[in-house]
Formats: structure tokens, C-alpha cells, sequence
């Protein structure tokens, strides 16, 4: 369908074809003012009123989905607020054989910034942008 130009008798456009059962180009055969009464399928040449093609419908989200955003909203607001007061300049690169404590902030390769939450152990529970997750610490790789 051109959209800058009015559409008259003989412009091609595209219209559901009832024989086809596609959306297709047409031939505009009538016209009542600007609206497009009749037109002739390209493809097998069935005349028939005129069907705009329907415009897709956004998908709804799913309440699994809607949780999940929901879910990760709720985590990243947690993640600025705990990262807010500590400068990106005190990060600590992420070490297995590092040496951390609650409130430091860690730069993981894969995860990115994160904030020391717990310790227990040689576990640190580090909550991220994307959530908490548990990660070893002061170990030596084998």
C-alpha cells in the first residue's frame, strides 16, 4: 500500500484474498470517495470486497513471564540500591583465590559488577544486576 499518496482506482495494494486465503497484492477495481470498495487478487484473480490486512497483535505476556520481569526489576533495584554509595574505582577484580568481605564490590568476567551480600565459609552470596548468585572464594585452583 503506498502511504504518502491517495490511493485511486488501479493502484495495487495489499488486502486479504478470500480464494487465496493470504494476504496479497490487489488491484483496486471501485471506489466510494477514499474508501476502497472492490479489488482483484494478483495472484488468482478472485474479485472480492475489500479486507485491509489486520495488523499484528503484541503478544500478552504470560504470568510466568510477567513474574520474571518482575522478578528482574526487583533485582536490579536491589543491585543499585547496595552498589549506590561505593565507587566503581573500588572494584575488585573476581579471583577465586581472592580475598573478600561483605560490602566490597567485585567485577566478575561474566556477571559484572557485584556486591559482596554474605559470607559463609569459602562461599560469598555476590548479588548482581541479574540476581544473587554463589561464588567460592580464597581457594586455590587445581
Amino acid at each position: 500500500m503506498v502511504l504518502n499518496r491517495k490511493i485511486k482506482v488501479g493502484d495495487e495494494v495489499e488486502s486479504k484474498c478470500t480464494k487465496c486465503k493470504k494476504i496479497t497484492f490487489h488491484t483496486v477495481e471501485s471506489m466510494d470517495g477514499d474508501n476502497i470498495l472492490k479489488v482483484i487478487c494478483k495472484v488468482c484473480g478472485s474479485k472480492h470486497k475489500y479486507r485491509p490486512p489486520k495488523k499484528e497483535k503484541e503478544k500478552k505476556k504470560t504470568l510466568s513471564e510477567k513474574r520474571i520481569l518482575k522478578k528482574a526489576k526487583e533485582n536490579e533495584e536491589k543491585w543499585l540500591e547496595l552498589i549506590s554509595d561505593i565507587s566503581e574505582e573500588d572494584a575488585k577484580p573476581y579471583l577465586i583465590s581472592g580475598s573478600y568481605e561483605v560490602g566490597d564490590l567485585i567485577e566478575h568476567p561474566k556477571f559484572g559488577k557485584g556486591y559482596v551480600s554474605e559470607i559463609v565459609g569459602n562461599k560469598m552470596v555476590v548479588t548482581f544486576k541479574d540476581g544473587d548468585r554463589k561464588l567460592i572464594f580464597n581457594t586455590e585452583k587445581k
